[in-house]
């Protein structure tokens, strides 16, 4: 795997104060399944966070990987420090779907 498509602990938002920082000053974009907040930084972070509403551990822990692998291989797409909500309805789109919707929210976030 290349360097660069590493998944670190400093890009990982991981500290509470971390995440209510991009919740409450963060540019916030929403489509059907996912939300994304984001907040222009030098460093490139990113939390996911999987709704309890879509049922089984196994199907939520699916998702944040397709979700981690997207922001592996996008780096340059995302600006800053950004969260992912992913929401009812996610685990049943394909990992192109996603990395399309995800990427399309990013893009619209970093515009305006």
């Amino acid at each position: 795997m290349p360097l660069d498509e590493r998944f670190t602990k400093n890009e990982r938002l991981r500290k509470e104060k971390e995440f209510k920082k991009v919740f409450n000053c963060g540019k916030k974009k929403r489509d059907k399944s996912f939300t994304v907040f984001s907040v222009s930084s030098p460093d490139k972070k990113v939390g996911i966070v999987i709704s309890r509403y879509i049922k089984g551990s196994i199907i939520r822990n699916k998702l944040k990987r397709r979700l981690r692998d997207i922001f592996r291989k996008n780096k340059n797409c995302f600006n800053g420090e950004t969260i992912v909500i992913a929401y009812p309805g996610a685990e049943k789109l394909t990992y192109s779907e996603i990395k399309n919707d995800v990427l399309k929210l990013i893009s619209l976030s970093k515009s305006k």
